[in-house]
């Protein structure tokens, strides 16, 4: 298990763990913990071992983590745009491009902007 601070928010912690079937089954590669005191980033780490992983990966996961946290909504389509607006911000460009290809996927009637 490793622990650091969100690359995109530091006052947002990481935790990397090493996640079983029921974890994927219901979160995938990530999810995010509105504790009382400060929200979690729960990533797993074995997404570094899949032969697609970059660090950009992990980026487009944290912003998508991040816009559940900053709108307190588990609206997944909510969370993809509010991360592609981090992103951009950030001037993030390949890890944009990874979120906004993940989101047109998954909402392909749905138009994304910036």
């Amino acid at each position: 298990m490793e622990t650091y601070n969100c690359p995109l928010d530091e006052s947002v912690t990481v935790i990397e763990i090493e996640a079983d079937d029921d974890f994927h089954a219901k979160f995938g590669w990530a999810c995010t913990i509105l504790g009382e005191t400060q929200p979690v980033i729960v990533v797993d780490c074995l997404i570094r071992e899949e032969e697609w992983f970059t660090e950009d990966h992990l980026l487009a996961i944290f912003a998508h983590e991040l816009g559940h946290i900053q709108l307190q909504s588990e609206d997944e389509f909510k969370a993809d745009e509010r991360g592609m607006e981090i992103l951009w911000e950030a001037t993030h460009w390949e890890a944009f491009d990874i979120l906004l290809a993940r989101a047109q996927e998954a909402y392909p009637d749905m138009q994304f902007t910036h």
